[in-house]
């Protein structure tokens, strides 16, 4: 009993901090990079002409005009909204009972702003006009979300008070993109390869419930645990593009990301809220054998502590992208992407664990699923330059979540389909480009009716009814030299 109970609240715990993000774009990806490709809905890769294409199509360096710096900040405002409607069965599954969850009520996350920067730095090397190298430095992947959306049930323990906040999770990825870009058939195709070095930095803090194999009545049949996990770790991977010129007007462009796997080192600090209940105690006592004084202790109200490590592989995607940029005047250019996410590869978490539970036995490793499916993302765009100086830039994209409802939680609030708004402008000052960027995000609803429980009666779903909507603000500096 107490082995199945360490099985289920560590693994579960450890799945949860990989994955949750208060994510912008599919799964746990945000956007994209740079405020004027993202201003366009992100239908760059046939354009990719600045800094950015380090991100969407490396080969597009290689047609910069000069050397460039760049410095971008992303502030995201994500209005999450969810009513949950959790119900936790019986060991048998004969009798269902909703505990603790504040269902029936909608709940909002605390208003959290998320900060980004991004920089990068790409030059073009005298004497070799066709050859750009450099690095970026930008997130393709953070931010997070608070909750408070479970007390501990009434009478369930006098003693002790459950944290307010319940429900909190915070997820970046840093990539150190070196790049380099080369002009090749006489100026027509340019080809592009960069590598990702990333850091990854994770925190959850997470309510699991185990029911245990007692006869106690509901709700003194279950352990609720407040677990808050706290990670980081690298991964390693690349990127390649290619970008044609069929005509002047033109370009077409072609880019691959590989998978990445951010092999995570962190620490789980488990804080294990025990019932309270002397009638019980008593009982169990009465009864004069070992084997029920110990079921007695499960009954006095204790928190029990531990901090086992954890060491987990997340499996990041592989992305494949097509898209077109045409000239449609010498003012207007108009730009279409296609886009393919292999989140399928985020199939399972094996999470390996060293030290102990709160009742003090040893931590089994283990396997969880996720089931995540692979998405298509469509994006347009279109730039106006209005004068030399000044463009006017409008975006769209459409993309699916990958997260299937068996697998859904607040903490990965990709709720649904996302439909994306974006509206900029640049501005060239001397030396230095400004552009800014507004963008609206609204979400499909998503309303799960059945909680997906495993056989100790833990959580793999929240069921409920979600709504999510997100307005974004980027902005950046480029110097040009």
């Amino acid at each position: 009993m107490l082995r199945k109970l360490l099985k289920f609240i560590i693994p579960l715990g450890v799945f949860l901090i990989l994955v949750a993000s208060e994510a912008v774009a599919g799964g746990l990806a945000l956007t994209g990079v740079g405020s004027r490709a993202i201003s366009m809905g992100g239908a760059f890769r046939g354009l990719a002409d600045d800094w950015s294409a380090c991100y969407w199509n490396p080969a597009g360096l290689a047609y910069l005009d000069k050397s460039e710096f760049n410095g971008m900040l992303t502030i995201i405002s994500p209005k999450p909204e969810y009513t949950p409607n959790i119900v936790l069965k019986s060991t048998d599954r004969a009798n269902e009972y909703s505990i603790g969850f504040k269902n029936g009520t909608n709940w909002y996350t605390h208003d959290v702003n998320h900060k980004i920067p991004n920089f990068s730095g790409f030059f073009k090397f005298p004497g070799m006009a066709d050859f750009t190298a450099g690095v970026g430095i930008y997130v393709p992947y953070g931010t997070g979300a608070v909750w408070d959306i479970f007390d501990l049930p009434n009478g369930y323990n006098t003693k002790v008070s459950y944290p307010e906040v319940d429900h909190k999770s915070e997820f970046d990825v840093i990539d150190f993109h070196p790049t380099f870009a080369k002009q090749v058939m006489e100026g027509k195709m340019s080809i592009g390869l960069g590598v990702s070095i990333q850091k990854g930095n994770i925190f959850l803090q997470q309510m699991v419930p185990t029911q245990f194999s007692t006869a106690a009545p509901v709700p003194w049949n279950y352990f609720f645990t407040n677990m808050e996990l706290d990670g980081s770790g690298w991964g390693y991977g690349a990127n390649a593009g290619i970008l044609y010129e069929v005509n002047e007007d033109l370009r077409v462009g072609v880019a691959y990301r590989s998978p990445t796997t951010l092999k995570l080192e962190g620490k789980a600090s488990l804080d294990l809220y025990m019932p309270y209940n002397p009638g019980l105690v008593d009982l169990y006592d009465s009864y004069g054998t070992h084997n029920d004084s110990l079921t007695a202790n499960y009954f006095r109200g204790n928190v029990l502590s531990a901090e086992p490590d954890a060491k987990a592989d997340l499996k990041l995607p592989a992305d494949y992208g097509i898209g077109v940029a045409y000239l449609a005047t010498e003012k207007l250019t108009i730009t279409a992407d296609l886009n393919y996410t292999d989140w399928a590869r985020l199939d399972f978490v094996p999470i390996n664990f060293d030290g102990v539970s709160p009742l003090g036995t040893a931590a089994d490793d283990d396997t969880l699923k996720t089931n995540w499916d692979s998405t298509v993302r469509i994006s347009a765009g279109l730039e106006y330059k209005y004068s030399p100086k000044l463009a006017f830039r409008a975006g769209y994209f459409r993309d699916p979540s990958p997260i299937p409802d068996e697998t859904f939680t607040p903490t990965i609030p990709d709720i649904g389909t996302k439909n994306s708004f974006n509206a900029g402008l640049g501005y060239d000052v001397g030396t230095f480009r400004i552009d800014y960027n507004f963008e609206f995000i609204q979400f499909s609803d998503r309303s799960i009716a059945s909680t997906v429980t495993d056989p100790s009666g833990g959580l793999e779903n929240h069921a409920g009814d979600y709504k999510m909507k997100i307005y974004a603000n980027f902005i950046s500096i480029t110097h040009q030299f």
